[in-house]
């Protein structure tokens, strides 16, 4: 069986080759409101079970969620923002999970890297999980557990070859990304029709989120789950209304201010890395600017319009929005840290929230890469609409 998709046929060849090896997948949020369209369904139809049941039926042994991987990005981030704010140190603090937007910055403005969350995305928090705890948990020994990812973008697949972000040396936290369209290319090679596959559920303990997880799908949704989780570390309770739309950002860039216990918290959302640059150009003449937390995302509506799935057709991004919010409606918790699972794998393995085994898993550095030749980055990005 032979396709020309590089990525597709590698997964070919791991699923008839698979030997004494075990596999393991992540499911990102936004693939699974998107990738019904390439497959005859509604536009914006949840097709999250339809797809874990096509990859059981494949081979893989584990299929987890992304979304969980949110959830600890949420609790880490949560954390950097509120010990900056309590401290006036390095504000305004720039959301990291959109590798485009970090690549971005550390080509054109390496000296604003320190603004930067250090907090790795959602794919590499839970792939290295998976590389980690969960492959010790069923004692699957070094190299013999092989991880892949269902992304949005493209640029997931650049993100996965960082070494900054492996956490077992010279052996990659994931081996694969197939993005949304290449996950479809891959279902009809293999005669999987999601119409009729066998519903599943996501695995244990790495695929049970909140529904903060789901809404990092869209621009402004990794700003809101954060903010969720940031007021309570900073009051001691919950937000009365989790939903924040004061952040919801279906435009290019959006301003909105959150009363943080009577102190004014100035956010902002961009969707675009052109909208970024006069924020960027001001924090580099000035120090600073009048926002505390910003995220930036550099697809059309973030994730959903990412360049796995491209499409031009606003109405079509708006509905896998509408998706997304839904989404979260309907998981019991909606904020990371009231995740049972998630405060279960920190008292049993990571510990506090903040310490060096957190840090070892879960965070990051970025580097100076302003040598590197920007026409050959910038042309992977996307051309906005």
């Amino acid at each position: 069986m032979n396709t020309k998709n590089p990525a597709v046929q590698m997964m070919l060849d791991v699923l008839h080759n698979k030997g004494d090896r075990t596999l393991s997948v992540q499911i990102a949020p936004a693939v699974r409101v998107s990738i019904g369209e390439y497959l005859g369904f509604e536009t914006g139809t949840n097709l999250v079970q339809e797809m874990i049941g096509a990859l059981k039926q494949m081979g893989f042994d584990y299929v987890f969620d992304t979304n969980f991987g949110a959830d600890l990005t949420v609790i880490e981030e949560a954390f950097e923002l509120v010990e900056r704010l309590k401290k006036h140190k390095l504000l305004p603090m720039f959301t990291t999970c959109c590798p485009s937007w970090y690549m971005f910055v550390e080509r054109l403005y390496p000296d604003l890297i320190p603004y930067l969350s250090t907090v790795k995305s959602p794919q590499a928090i839970l792939a290295s999980l998976v590389k980690t705890f969960f492959s010790q948990s069923i004692n699957v020994g070094k190299g013999k557990m092989f991880h892949a990812v269902v992304a949005p973008c493209a640029m997931k697949k650049e993100e996965a070859k960082r070494q900054e972000l492996w956490v077992l040396g010279d052996e990659p936290n994931i081996d694969l990304v197939l993005t949304t369209k290449e996950f479809v290319e891959l279902l009809n090679e293999l005669s999987i029709d999601l119409h009729n596959v066998a519903k599943a559920d996501f695995d244990n303990p790495l695929g049970l989120s909140s529904g903060a997880g789901a809404i990092f799908g869209t621009t402004g949704g990794v700003m809101e789950a954060t903010l969720r989780t940031a007021y309570y570390y900073y009051t001691g309770k919950d937000l009365e209304d989790f939903e924040l739309l004061e952040v919801r950002n279906s435009g290019l860039k959006k301003e909105g201010k959150i009363d943080f216990a009577g102190i004014e918290l100035n956010v902002c959302t961009v969707n675009s890395l052109e909208e970024a640059k006069p924020i960027l150009e001001e924090i580099r003449a000035t120090g600073t600017c009048k926002y505390q937390f910003i995220e930036v995302m550099n697809c059309p509506l973030g994730c959903i319009g990412g360049v796995g799935q491209w499409t031009t057709d606003r109405e079509v991004l708006l509905k896998r929005r509408e998706a997304i919010f839904k989404y979260d409606k309907e998981h019991k918790y909606q904020a990371a840290h009231q995740n049972q699972y998630i405060r279960d794998l920190y008292d049993k393995y990571i510990g506090v929230v903040g310490s060096a085994k957190a840090h070892e898993l879960m965070h990051t550095h970025y580097t100076d890469k302003s040598s590197d030749k920007a026409e050959e980055f910038s042309c992977k990005f996307p051309k906005q609409e």
